[in-house]
């Protein structure tokens, strides 16, 4: 699933895509080639594979550098702005995606 991002608070900063690794009700693992720093605040627009859509704030609170997959590196960002509607929406989805794959039932 791929979301669109913009950093807040930075002069001209442009809209960039995100491929999204996991998702939960507090934040999301995302991959980018954009150099991003930790305490930096985000702005997300994404799409459930629901066709639910939302946008919401977070801030960078995990960075995993990557040196092989051209330099593509993973962001944890915790979610600082999500609507009740989108924590429903974003927690129907995971149950949906663990019923699925009975491995991850017990995390």
């Amino acid at each position: 699933m791929f979301i669109s991002v913009r950093r807040e608070g930075h002069l001209l900063s442009k809209p960039f895509t995100c491929s999204l690794e996991n998702i939960s009700a507090s934040g999301m693992l995302m991959e980018t080639h954009k150099n991003l720093e930790r305490g930096d605040r985000i702005t997300c627009s994404l799409v459930l594979p629901d066709s639910t859509r939302m946008e919401t704030s977070g801030e960078v609170v995990r960075i995993v550098k990557n040196s092989i997959r051209n330099h593509y590196n993973w962001y944890g960002v915790k979610f600082t702005s999500l609507t009740p509607e989108a924590k429903c929406a974003i927690e129907a989805f995971v149950g949906k995606k663990t019923a699925l794959h009975p491995k991850y039932q017990h995390l």
